[in-house]
């Protein structure tokens, strides 16, 4: 399934803590925890909420009330593989035109491939 949304920046690290924490959390992360995950980035508590609200907007995450009652978890409502997947789709698009051949071109050109990569494309494009 694709998915429609954009992320910024630091809703993408949200995310990426809620797919990091779902297999610890399954009912989800409280605020605090996500923002203790998060303590590099030194957001504020209502900075934090803002960005929740905008990523359930989005549909990319789920809220519930807590078991404790005190506050709600979050879920990641999109799977991670599928957001990369439409996140890899939508570069390639508007950066390559389509056009798999000119990323590769610009990825190679860009970065020092090491003996891993090069044996790692290899068998992905069976060369």
């Amino acid at each position: 399934m694709k998915y429609q949304h954009n992320l910024t920046k630091a809703e993408l690290a949200i995310m990426q803590t809620l797919w990091q924490g779902q297999s610890a959390a399954p009912a989800g992360l409280s605020a605090k925890q996500i923002n203790q995950c998060l303590a590099d980035k030194q957001w504020q508590r209502t900075t934090l909420a803002t960005m929740l609200a905008r990523l359930e907007e989005k549909g990319a995450v789920q809220r519930q009330k807590a078991a404790s009652g005190n506050g709600y978890l979050y879920r990641a409502a999109v799977d991670e593989e599928a957001y990369r997947q439409s996140a890899a789709n939508d570069l390639l698009d508007t950066l390559y035109h389509g056009s798999v051949g000119s990323l590769a071109a610009s990825l190679v050109a860009s970065r020092q491939l090491s003996e891993q990569d090069i044996a790692e494309l290899r068998e992905l494009f069976k060369l």
